[in-house]
């Protein structure tokens, strides 16, 4: 029996620690759900080229041409030909993070007596489910919108003004 509860808690555990974006939204000034329509800097967006290298950071421009990418943490940009990009997913608000509800509702299933081999299971099928669908909230990829559509979630959605070096940008 005290080997069960151990085995039990310890694979509720994993099942917590399961990866989370929680430094994109840290590292990264990726506002809160509720605040995004007042967000001054663009998105994150992770740039996944051609050669198999990544880009990632701040959504800085894009044009027809390249994509302008302001990188962390030497807050330098880089430049990427619109021609070298296999995939991308941008981060355009932060989203809310269920990953507690898994071992709570876990735990509670072990009130439901000889009910709980029933409730365990669709407690965590559920939970995972919510935590794992929140976690994709707010993103992007190229399967949602095309290159051009991303202009929107850029710091400069017209381009980089005229006068503005890119080592300027902070």
């Amino acid at each position: 029996m005290k080997n069960s509860i151990i085995t039990y808690f310890t694979a509720l555990l994993m099942l917590y620690s399961c990866s989370s974006t929680g430094y994109l939204q840290n590292k990264y000034k990726i506002p809160d759900y509720d605040k995004m329509d007042e967000a001054v800097f663009g998105s994150f967006i992770r740039i996944h080229l051609l050669t198999g290298y990544n880009v990632e950071g701040e959504l800085i421009a894009i044009d027809n041409k390249q994509i302008i990418v302001l990188q962390e943490p030497a807050r330098r940009c880089v430049q990427v030909s619109v021609s070298d990009v296999r995939k991308f997913t941008l981060h355009y608000a932060r989203h809310k993070n269920y990953g507690w509800t898994i071992p709570v509702f876990a735990a509670a299933s072990l009130f439901h007596g000889a009910f709980a081999l029933i409730s365990l299971p669709v407690n965590l099928i559920t939970t995972i489910s919510v935590t794992v669908s929140a976690q994709k909230a707010f993103t992007y990829s190229e399967k949602d919108m095309s290159l051009n559509k991303l202009k929107m979630f850029a710091r400069f959605p017209q381009g980089v003004p005229s006068g503005v070096e890119l080592s300027q940008i902070k």
